[in-house]
């Protein structure tokens, strides 16, 4: 009767056993997460004017997408027809990756919002009141319930919708910018300005906030929160505090749009300020080295994006150019909490 094999003669088994195993579990590994994008920019109005940026936004943030592994579908000039359309096939689409899914919708256009709901319009939009929003739009509402139908594990909802109302004229109330809307578990919502407040368009081919975005897409190892906080930091300084984007986050897991090393060693959100002129100042202290302190607090409220850091700005720094702006921002965000708590 033959004898057991000893350890030497098993390990070539052993060795192909292991890489058997090894490749099961890359393959796995590779499957676990899909990315799906859905990009929608709508220039081409034909009832109000049209915008110049929206497609080529679009096109800018589909582009960043695709590099980061998302399979990425792009509507471009939709009519209302073809966006519910969309919305639904990505959601089917969506589901179809299973619970390790993460799911993508970026929409570049016209935005309004109506007693507190909020509505992207299609290109084809015949808007004269109010009544007529929710008739020739497309609710937020729906498009999120679409995608939390789907399961996915992450979504990501990024609006760059906040642009000022070009129908106000039929309304009874005019409400500037879009609302605030939580956002539901495992997912983030993203906007190119505060709540209420109207974000720009830009004066080159894309808009400060999707230029800002895509480019820091970009950039392999930032946690997704510290991208948006980058964001927000690059907007405020393009339009000298005019427009601070916005996020509401429930993300209940790790998200990078690009994986590897951090190009700053940990995705830190922070910015160097600008120099500035130095002048002596009583005591004998350059204004320099005091509004260069003054600027990076400016920047680290402004990544946190928070009442208490607003506030302790402000005491820090009162006499700073910025505090009139940091007052007004931290006013906004004292109002949405107190409407929050309301509804």
């Amino acid at each position: 009767m033959p004898g057991k094999p000893s350890i030497t003669q098993m390990l070539p088994v052993l060795a192909l056993i292991g890489v058997l195993i090894a490749g099961l579990v890359g393959a796995s590994g590779a499957r676990a997460e899909q990315r799906l994008a859905l990009v929608v920019g709508n220039s081409a109005y034909t009832k109000v004017s049209a915008l110049p940026n929206p497609v080529s936004d679009a096109k800018l943030i589909a582009d960043s997408l695709t590099r980061a592994g998302f399979d990425v579908t792009v509507a471009l000039d939709v009519t209302q027809r073809d966006l519910k359309r969309a919305v639904r096939d990505f959601s089917q689409k969506l589901e179809s990756t299973g619970p390790d899914g993460v799911g993508l919708f970026y929409y570049a256009g016209h935005g309004l919002q109506v007693n507190g709901t909020n509505y992207l319009v299609p290109v084809d939009a015949g808007i004269e009141t109010e009544g007529d929003v929710a008739i020739e739009t497309v609710s937020l509402n729906d498009v999120m319930s679409a995608l939390a139908f789907s399961r996915a594990r992450l979504t990501f909802v990024v609006l760059d919708a906040c642009r000022d109302n070009p129908y106000k004229r039929g309304f009874r109330s005019v409400q500037r910018g879009l609302a605030l809307v939580d956002a539901p578990r495992g997912s983030l919502i993203a906007y190119a300005t505060s709540p209420g407040d109207v974000a720009a368009d830009g004066s080159g081919a894309n808009s400060p906030y999707t230029a800002a975005l895509a480019e820091l897409m970009d950039e392999p190892g930032v946690p997704v929160e510290q991208v948006f906080k980058k964001v927000r930091i690059r907007v405020a300084e393009a339009t000298d505090g005019k427009q601070l984007p916005w996020e509401s986050s429930s993300l209940t897991g790790d998200f990078y749009f690009k994986t590897g090393a951090a190009a700053d060693g940990g995705g830190s959100a922070t910015v160097t300020p600008p120099p500035v002129e130095t002048k002596p100042v009583t005591g004998g202290e350059p204004q320099q080295g005091m509004a260069a302190d003054a600027e990076l607090a400016y920047l680290d409220a402004i990544a946190a994006n928070d009442s208490d850091s607003y506030r302790q700005f402000l005491a820090d720094h009162p006499g700073s150019p910025r505090a009139e702006q940091v007052r007004r921002i931290l006013q906004s965000q004292v109002e949405n909490e107190l409407w929050k708590n309301v509804s």
